[in-house]
C-alpha cells in the first residue's frame, strides 16, 4: 500500500511595487522581497528565496516556530484563496 504524505503549503498575499526599472514582491510575513523585470519575475523569485528560508530553518528545526511567530497561513489541503495569494509548497 502505497504511502501518501501531505505536503504542508504557505499562502500569503505578496506586495508589489515598480520603480522605473524593475518590479519588487514583498512577503511582509517572513520581511523578504526579490526584484524582477515583471511582477511574474519578481513573485517567482520570491517564492525561490522563501523556499531557499524555509529550508535553511527547517535544517536548523525552526521552520514550524518561525511560521507560527510570523503569524503565516499554512495548510495541507486545497483551500479557498484569493487570485492574488501566492501559494508555496513545502517539501
Amino acid at each position: 500500500m502505497p504511502i501518501v504524505e501531505t505536503i504542508p503549503r504557505i499562502i500569503f498575499r505578496p506586495l508589489i511595487t515598480k520603480d522605473e526599472y524593475m518590479f519588487t514582491a514583498y512577503c511582509s510575513e517572513f520581511r523578504l522581497a526579490a526584484s524582477g523585470y515583471s511582477p511574474g519575475e519578481a513573485i517567482s523569485k520570491l517564492k525561490q528565496t522563501i523556499i531557499s528560508y524555509c529550508n535553511a530553518l527547517k535544517r536548523k528545526d525552526l521552520l514550524n516556530r518561525a511560521l507560527e511567530e510570523s503569524k503565516i497561513t499554512t495548510v495541507a489541503l486545497e483551500v479557498q484563496r484569493e487570485p492574488e495569494d501566492v501559494v508555496i509548497d513545502i517539501t
